[in-house]
This record gives structure tokens, C-alpha cells and sequence, in this order.
């Protein structure tokens, strides 16, 4: 990339960054806590976020080799997991933190990605993320969720809540659902509905930086094993990320799209699951805190190299 295009792009980026900066002054001022930016990606997850896959699945154009990202969400998570699996045993750790170990690294934080994907290339990009999530939403509350319940305290958790059942309750699933089948069918939002699906679908990106800023912690726990799953979530999913950007030919928007979400950090959900099993939930937050600042860090270097 030129200067010029550097600028640009380090200029989309601010927002982002000061918008996170923000989440967590607000934090440190106690005016906001933890618990509130929970209280955010629900929202997120609930109402704005499926209202922007909506809008973006309905209007881009949609063809065969985007099917390459559900695809990939595959890839990647049997990766991680195979490489944390190798290494679980390695460190000193009891049941619940080896759970937050593998579930860690397996666990795709396309959510924190997004808001990089909107600033870059607007509605083309969050479609392909939305695809990506399709397959990205089952295994989280499919497989990552069935280990981190395996150890965990209450053994009989996945009998209490069935996992199925609240995937096809996700609202971002009916979402995509919907989305596609509008698309296929050259349906299109109604225009007196469009400023307010814009409206809601537009506060995503913040909603999601403010809410990260609110959950960060400087706090470190376990840092060569932190280090370890970090790379098999980021490392390993820039190599393997590479690796499907070569073999399938991606270019332009999936290309960036591609290598973004492949270098994702550790889910929030790692910080759910250890609340809703009885893992080490101090241990869960730490990981997760470490994993964004590398995101912050990794995600306009990327941006400025795949653009």
C-alpha cells in the first residue's frame, strides 16, 4: 500500500480504537462496569447485530465462492483445537482452567472483528462475516460449549439447557436465514423500514467496542499458557488463514475479509461458558483481555497489508 492509503486507512481506525479507549475510561471512572458491557453484546447479539446481517445479507451480491467462509470456520476451529489439545496437559492446570484453556482457543471473536470489517468495506464485508458465523454460531454453542460442560462442575448443564435448541433461538442465525432467503428471492427491505433498520444496524461496530472496553483487564493469569492458546486462536488462524487465501485464489474484499477473521482473538463467550459451567472465570477474563490488545494491535496491520 501507498502512504496515502495507509493514512486512510489508520483514519477509518480511529474511531474504533478511541471508542474502545472510551469503554474502558468509563470503566475505570466506575461510572460503567464489567457487567454492563455483558449487558451491551446482548444487545448487540439480540437487536443490532442481526439487523445489520439483514440488511447486508439482502442487498450484496452472493455467489459460489463465498461459501468458502462458513467453510473456513471449520478449518480453523478443528485446528485450534487439535493444536491446544496437544499442549493441555503441559501446565499445571485443574479441570476447570484446562477447560478455559481448550475452549479458548477454539472460540472466534468475529464479534470484535466486525467493527475493523465496517470501517474497511462496509456491507460486503459484514456478509461475508455473517456467513462465516453461520458455522461459527453452531460450533460455539455446539462443540466449544459441550467442552467446556465436560469441565465443568454441573455435569448435567447440556441436559438443562439443550444446546440445539438455543442455537435455532439465535436471532443472528434467523438473521442469515432470512437474509439469504431474501436475496434469492430479490426481496428487499421496505423503504419506510430502512432508516430504521440502518439506525439499529449502524451502532454494532460501537456498541461492540464500548462493551470490550467495559469487560478489558491489564489483569495477566497464566501467561505461558495464555500465550500458547493465543496462538493457536491468532498464530495458528493467520497461517491456516493464508493457507485458504492461497489455495482457494481470494482476492480484494474476501482476501481482507478472510485474513481478518482468521486472525480474530478469543471469543467472549470463553468468559460466558466459565460463568455458566463453574471454570475459572478470573482466568477466562485475563485470556480474553490479553487476546484484544493483540487484536487492536494485529487488525490495522492487517487492514494496511491485505487492502
Amino acid at each position: 500500500m501507498t502512504l496515502i492509503n495507509v493514512g486512510i486507512v489508520i483514519q477509518k481506525l480511529i474511531p474504533i480504537l478511541l471508542t474502545f479507549a472510551l469503554g474502558y475510561f468509563l470503566k475505570k471512572k466506575k461510572i460503567f462496569t464489567p457487567a454492563d458491557g455483558k449487558n451491551l453484546l446482548k444487545l448487540v447479539f439480540y437487536v443490532t447485530g442481526p439487523l445489520l446481517t439483514l440488511k447486508s445479507l439482502s442487498s450484496v451480491s452472493i455467489d459460489s465462492n463465498l461459501l468458502i467462509f462458513p467453510l473456513s470456520t471449520i478449518i480453523l476451529v478443528a485446528s485450534s483445537f487439535l493444536f491446544a489439545s496437544l499442549f493441555k496437559n503441559s501446565f499445571s492446570f485443574d479441570r476447570k482452567q484446562k477447560g478455559v484453556f481448550i475452549s479458548s482457543s477454539m472460540i472466534i471473536n468475529s464479534a470484535f472483528t466486525l467493527p475493523f470489517i465496517i470501517s474497511a468495506v462496509g456491507d460486503m464485508g459484514v456478509a461475508r462475516a455473517s456467513l462465516f458465523n453461520v458455522t461459527n454460531s453452531l460450533l460455539i454453542y455446539g462443540w466449544v460449549y459441550a467442552i467446556a460442560v465436560k469441565h465443568g462442575q454441573d455435569q448435567t448443564s447440556v441436559e438443562k439447557m439443550s444446546v440445539m435448541n438455543k442455537v435455532l433461538k439465535a436471532p443472528g442465525l434467523w438473521a442469515v436465514v432470512i437474509g439469504l432467503l431474501m436475496n434469492f428471492s430479490h426481496i428487499t427491505i421496505h423503504q419506510s423500514l430502512l432508516p430504521f433498520v440502518d439506525s439499529l444496524g449502524n451502532m454494532t461496530g460501537p456498541l461492540i467496542m464500548l462493551a470490550l472496553g467495559f469487560i478489558f483487564s491489564f489483569k495477566v493469569l497464566h501467561l505461558k499458557a495464555s500465550l500458547v492458546a493465543l496462538f493457536a486462536r491468532i498464530g495458528l488462524g493467520l497461517i491456516i488463514g493464508y493457507l485458504i487465501v492461497l489455495g482457494f485464489g481470494l482476492t480484494g474484499i474476501d482476501r481482507l475479509v478472510m485474513m481478518l477473521l482468521a486472525a480474530s482473538p478469543i471469543g467472549i463467550f470463553t468468559i460466558t461458558f466459565a460463568s455458566l459451567e463453574n471454570l475459572d472465570e478470573e482466568y477466562a477474563a485475563s485470556i480474553v483481555s490479553i487476546g484484544l490488545v493483540v487484536g487492536l494491535i494485529l487488525m490495522p496491520i492487517l487492514i494496511a497489508v491485505f487492502s
